[in-house]
């Protein structure tokens, strides 16, 4: 008995010292029973392990990754992105070693100087009218701004101008806050003027959103990437807005007549054309950016004659685009108001925003929010409301029933008349049956507008019809005896009176009329054109 108990005594022990020597002799990097992971090989683990085993692989992987890193005593970093500074924008490179994968950034400072050159025609003099003064709000220290303007001019015809090498352009340059404008210009002269950094293309309203149009793009983008002095200059497309739901502009047509089918093939063939090419860096949504602000209390006004911006807001919504693209400056800082025009004040909010909206989305539409005309305090600074959104002559009537009644008149018996202005215009019956628009260097420049047409004696506006004239407004009635018969008489005089009534004897026999209205005495009224259109109205005796 005993001896039994002797050999499984030794036996047992046998077999400790056994599975003592087997424990020491596990190899490295596998796994014991007691599930403890052994050495420090990455990857060998199973990836069923428990909770433990991972954390003890993690802190394995790390292990190796710093042990990887500290045998790279010397890096070697290669460049693997590049997002290139703004002029209020920074940059910044992204580097990563080719050893050891170690990465690293580098910031490039916003530049704080911007050059633009647009070659284009009346919508880029709309679109970098305050195009300086904007920049430098928002915090450019340097700006110049450069528009080379042919009225109308399309790809085809610049193009046509750069082949022919002709001094085909008005070069109007902005360095100081000023434009100066210098007329016969090449475009390879104003192309070699300045290290430029963007020059803007732009293709005309009217064709903008036909793709035949577009066959000569990449002769020019050619030409100015071979004589551009600045090797780092970037071609920037400018998109155009759609024409007003009411414009009578010729090329209206084409388009059916309807603004939201232009603006959609105007981005259909940005999306198609330009965004195909990598020769082109940018597109500026100036036309999302106006077609969102439509949809804001502003409303579709926002043109000046159905097509060109309205002076003040419409074109700061534009420049506001231009500037948010090409700079990278956040919009919310500028608040800078043209001296010309403060109503603008007013219109900041819902021009921010729908700015911000076509930077955030380029190619639809962002409804606003602003849908209510802000009240204003004129005691805090305010300034009264631009009536180019909203005009409403029919809130004077009370007014003007008074008035008429004063003198002997029932106002309940006439109608309102409304009608349409053209800005910076004028009609002079002895001398033309059209419309005369005086130029920059004329002492009439910006002093009236007058009614976009001609009025019939006989079927619109008869003898016995009333003009009412507020203080400090004027207006000149044109006479014709027929419609494209010029007046042998003697011109009709200005008219200041608050109450004045048309008769047979002044019409003398004439059968159509038109006006003119300006301010009293006469100044620049271009920041109130169409505040001008309702200090004159017009009542037509019912039938």
């Amino acid at each position: 008995m005993k001896n039994r108990k002797w050999i499984a005594f030794i036996c047992l022990l046998l077999v400790g010292v056994i599975f003592a020597t087997a424990c020491k002799e596990v190899p490295e990097g596998t796994t014991s029973t007691t599930g403890t992971t052994q050495g420090t090989t990455a990857g060998k683990s199973d990836t069923n392990s428990n909770e433990g085993q991972n954390g003890n692989q993690n802190n394995n992987d790390n292990s190796i990754e710093n042990n990887e890193k500290a045998e790279c005593n010397e890096h070697d970093y290669k460049e693997v992105s590049r997002v290139d500074a703004m002029a209020l924008k920074d940059g910044d490179i992204k580097y990563e070693c080719s050893k050891c994968q170690d990465n690293k950034t580098e910031k490039i400072p916003a530049t704080k100087s911007v050059k633009i050159l647009a070659l284009g025609n009346s919508f880029t003099d709309d679109s970098t009218e305050h195009l300086w003064n904007i920049c430098k709000d928002g915090g450019a220290e340097t700006v110049i701004v450069g528009n080379l303007y042919v009225g109308n001019c399309t790809l085809d015809k610049h193009w046509t101008y750069i082949s022919g090498n002709q001094a085909k352009y008005i070069f109007r340059k902005n360095v100081n806050g000023t434009i100066v404008n210098t007329k016969e210009y090449k475009i390879i002269d104003a192309l070699k003027e300045e290290d430029w950094d963007y020059i803007v293309l732009h293709q005309t309203s009217g064709s903008a959103g036909f793709a035949n149009t577009f066959t000569k793009l990449d002769n020019i983008i050619n030409f100015l990437n071979q004589n551009k002095t600045n090797p780092n200059a970037k071609i920037v497309w400018h998109m155009p807005w759609a024409y007003q739901s009411d414009s009578t502009h010729a090329e209206f047509a084409k388009y059916d007549s309807n603004q939201l089918k232009m603006y959609r093939e105007i981005v259909s063939r940005v999306k198609e054309i330009i965004l195909a090419k990598d020769t082109i860096s940018a597109v500026i949504p100036s036309g999302t950016a106006i077609q969102n602000l439509r949809t804001s209390w502003v409303g579709d006004k926002v043109t000046r004659d159905g097509y060109h911006l309205n002076y003040g807001f419409g074109r700061y919504a534009a420049a506001l685009a231009w500037y948010a693209t090409i700079t990278g400056g956040d919009v919310d800082v500028v608040d800078w108001i043209p001296t010309n025009y403060p109503e603008v004040k007013d219109y900041l909010p819902a021009i921010k925003e729908a700015v911000k909206g076509a930077m955030s989305s380029s190619y639809d539409v962002t409804i606003s929010k602003l849908l209510t005309k802000p009240d204003t305090d004129l005691e805090n600074g305010g300034s009264e409301i631009d009536p180019s959104v909203v005009l409403n002559p029919a809130d004077f009537i009370e007014v003007d029933k008074t008035l008429a009644a004063k003198n002997g008149v029932d106002l309940t018996k006439y109608k309102l008349l409304e009608w349409d202005y053209v800005e910076n215009a004028y009609w002079h019956c002895t001398e033309r049956t059209n419309i005369y628009h005086p130029g920059s260097s004329k002492s009439t420049y910006n002093q009236n507008i007058c009614t976009d047409k001609k009025f019939s004696v006989d079927s619109e506006l008869p003898a016995g019809s009333i003009f009412i004239c507020d203080e400090g407004w004027r207006f000149l009635i044109d006479i014709f005896p027929n419609e494209n018969e010029i007046y042998k008489g003697t011109r009709p005089s200005g008219v200041t009176d608050a109450f004045y009534m048309i008769t047979e004897e002044f019409l003398n026999g004439c059968k159509y009329i038109a006006w003119n209205v300006s301010s009293y005495p006469k100044t620049d009224i271009s920041s109130k054109f169409a505040e001008a259109a309702t200090h004159i109205r017009v009542y037509v005796p019912k039938r």
